[in-house]
């Protein structure tokens, strides 16, 4: 189980409802999406779990969680914030 603290290599990709990839770590995805820009990093991240190098909601989402692939979905307040 994941806990805070935890450090993991995390593979993403962020979606809105409507199913329009904004981000992700997946090269082929962001090329497919129409996201690709060749100055950005893809492949996984390791990050510390709980220590706000995420979105509030994943960063909380992960936590509890088997390794393995999930989907959390967040809340705009747990996110980005309400768009204008």
């Amino acid at each position: 189980m994941i806990a805070k603290g935890d450090f993991i290599e995390l593979h993403y990709t962020g979606k809105l409802l409507d199913g329009s990839v904004f981000d992700t770590t997946d090269e082929a995805i962001a090329k497919e999406s129409g996201i690709h820009s060749p100055r950005t990093k893809f492949g996984p991240t390791i990050i510390c779990v709980g220590e706000k190098q995420l979105l509030p909601g994943l960063d909380a989402g992960l936590v509890g969680k088997k390794l393995g692939k999930h989907t959390i979905e967040l809340q705009a307040q747990d996110a980005f914030g309400k768009r204008d």
